[in-house]
């Protein structure tokens, strides 16, 4: 069985033992984002019979976690990253998944890493991307 075939049965496992129904897109691709097979079982043990907006808060905190922990440590870094693997800079920074669609969005309006990082500095830590190209 592949990785991504194995990582399938593990999300409809993990759907229905935590009760998430398949309309949870982004709370779907949040967890996938975020936790590590190897995590499964910690989100499970947390989050079994818990409501779908419990299970949300818990996603949201361990995002802020991952924030604090792979944060950027300076600008040099992050322009190092965007220049030569500009979403997976991006995912990193924002530490949520980010599609073609969105990235488009950000580029319509800003394209400059040094730009990006200062106003991101400027903004609580865990700003979703979206909410931050609203801002822009």
């Amino acid at each position: 069985m592949t990785g991504t075939r194995r990582l399938l049965l593990m999300d409809d496992n993990l759907k229905r033992l935590l009760g998430i129904k398949d309309t949870a897109i982004e709370l779907i691709a949040m967890i996938n984002f975020l936790f590590e097979m190897s995590d499964y079982k910690e989100l499970v043990y947390n989050c079994i019979g818990s409501t779908g907006q419990d299970i949300s808060k818990y996603v949201h905190n361990k995002r802020r976690e991952k924030i604090m922990n792979t944060r950027y440590s300076n600008i040099d870094e992050f322009t190092q990253d965007f220049k030569s693997f500009k979403g997976r800079a991006l995912e990193r920074l924002f530490q949520e998944p980010l599609n073609a669609a969105k990235l488009a969005k950000l580029e319509d309006i800003l394209d400059d890493p040094v730009c990006i990082y200062e106003l991101h500095c400027k903004q609580k830590p865990d700003i979703r991307f979206m909410n931050f190209v609203r801002l822009i």
